[in-house]
């Protein structure tokens, strides 16, 4: 196919490379078939009806495959037929319950209220959230909507503050919606999260504008030296340890200038740990107006499962002490 293969040649001409006779292979497609683009990568995808099967190969790794389908095969299929009844799918994001607790609080009668409605419950965990989805068949758009909010409704009424969003809503773009709205700044001071924090933070488009910027402050004396933390501090109570986080909050939110500060400081193993500060010890603390407060956890995971419940659960935090209003 000319117009595939020019599309490879020139992906390839941008990055400074040329396609190798491997790449020109994947311009090679079944005669009679119809491309479907890849926008994500070089291997375009394929589309053919043969005896009144519609037949759609997707090269690529996940995410190639995902465009193809949804853009170039599924409007296809679209146009070949239309069911009389459409599934439609309603995703509940959530965080801080198991799912095993979640399930076992929903299934009295939030489950059946939700059958009444039509509507099916089902479980995906994404660690560390968990996402719940609610499912249900109709011919008529809005009909089906209007019970998939009333899905949701019960979700919040059962779930509360453990519920953070909707659809791909991300934790990091929740809380930086709230900040956004509030017009204040973060700053950030890592210590077991290693910058993952800062990391996960910047993932959401538009950061710059709520978010200053933080120190990864992995050995006392960068505590010391960046945050300012009193050695004595240090050395009285330890790096991990309720006094030293607060500090370390305090400390990014007075260097920085930020509204709001964020610290974690933790032992994410698997050596390090002691009798009384064992491996998955770790205290997050957040400090902003009229705001002083600070938790210890134990997550005893795999060291960057560790990191990355550590960071959703620092997030999380900020977004329900967020939740209560201005300050």
């Amino acid at each position: 196919d000319a117009v595939a293969w020019e599309k490879i040649q020139k992906f390839f001409e941008s990055t400074g490379r040329v396609p190798s006779p491997n790449q020109e292979c994947q311009a090679w497609l079944p005669k009679g078939s119809e491309v479907l683009a890849n926008g994500r990568g070089t291997a375009p995808g394929v589309y053919f009806c043969h005896g009144g099967v519609h037949f759609g190969f997707f090269p690529g790794i996940p995410s190639e495959m995902e465009l193809m389908f949804h853009e170039g095969f599924l409007p296809i299929l679209r146009r070949h037929s239309t069911p009389a009844t459409r599934r439609f799918l309603k995703v509940v994001r959530c965080f801080g319950l198991p799912e095993g607790q979640m399930d076992q609080t929903l299934r009295d009668t939030t489950a059946e209220e939700l059958k009444k409605l039509g509507l099916n419950l089902g479980f995906r965990v994404r660690f560390p959230s968990v996402d719940l989805r609610l499912e249900a068949e109709s011919d008529d758009d809005k009909e089906v909507a209007k019970r998939l909010e009333a899905g949701v409704r019960l979700l919040q009424e059962k779930l509360g503050e453990h519920i953070f969003g909707t659809g791909d809503e991300r934790l990091t773009e929740v809380v930086g919606a709230m900040l956004l709205a509030r017009g204040q700044s973060l700053a950030v001071a890592e210590s077991c999260t290693g910058g993952l924090l800062a990391n996960e933070i910047t993932n959401a488009p538009g950061a710059s504008a709520y978010f200053l910027g933080g120190f990864v402050t992995y050995a006392n004396d960068a505590k010391e030296t960046f945050l300012g933390v009193d050695p004595k501090i240090l050395k009285t109570f330890g790096a991990v340890s309720s006094e030293t986080v607060l500090a370390m909050a305090h400390g990014v939110q007075n260097r920085l200038h930020s509204d709001w500060g964020l610290a974690t400081s933790g032992i994410a193993g698997p050596t390090g740990g002691t009798p009384e500060k064992p491996v998955g010890t770790v205290h997050v603390a957040v400090v902003g107006p009229h705001t002083h407060w600070e938790r210890c956890y134990q997550f005893p995971f795999s060291r960057l499962a560790f990191k990355k419940l550590v960071v959703s659960t620092a997030l999380d935090r900020l977004r329900r002490i967020l939740m209560k209003g201005p300050s």
